[in-house]
């Protein structure tokens, strides 16, 4: 549990990210490196497990949205008036 493949290493090997020793993770880099694959390779991996998942996304949500639409159990609301 909380073992996600990502990728792949260069020698075709699975890059596996386990979370029990990696509890936290800051996704950066240049553009076209492969962030937005790598994070929802990690929403994919994790979304099935009994875990919370608390993202920002700075384009708001011009990514992701999607991905969130599938994954929540509930449509998301605004805040409340």
């Amino acid at each position: 549990m909380l073992r996600v493949t990502v990728g792949r290493l260069e020698t075709g090997k699975p890059w596996i990210i386990d979370f029990r020793t990696v509890p936290h993770w800051l996704n950066a880099g240049a553009t076209q490196s492969g962030k937005s694959n790598l994070a929802n390779a990690l929403i994919v991996g994790l979304a099935p497990q009994p875990v919370a998942l608390v993202g920002f996304d700075l384009k708001g949500g011009v990514e992701f949205t999607p991905t969130a639409r599938g994954c929540l159990p509930w449509p998301p609301r605004g805040p409340s008036r």
